[in-house]
């Protein structure tokens, strides 16, 4: 009887440390996708901002290449 008690026991502490080892390792992969999810959001963010910079630079150069034309054409510069 003391035999089967230790044997059920020892299953029961190995099924229990299984048990635990495959949470750590399911956790440990949930945080692994939100830590590239995270990362990725990150840099999307910082393109899009740098995108929007450049479509901003481009367009400032434009109008001002505009303003230009339009006052040399109205100054009878051409």
């Amino acid at each position: 009887m003391v035999s089967e008690t230790m044997f059920k026991q020892k299953v029961f502490l190995a099924l229990k440390h299984a048990c635990n080892q495959q949470r750590a390792e399911t956790a440990e992969m949930k945080f692994r996708a939100w830590k590239t999810w995270c990362e990725t959001a990150r840099k999307e963010k910082y393109f899009k901002k740098k995108e929007i910079m450049v479509e901003k630079i481009h367009g400032l150069k434009t109008e001002r290449l505009l303003k230009q034309v339009f006052d040399a054409i109205k100054f009878h510069n051409v």
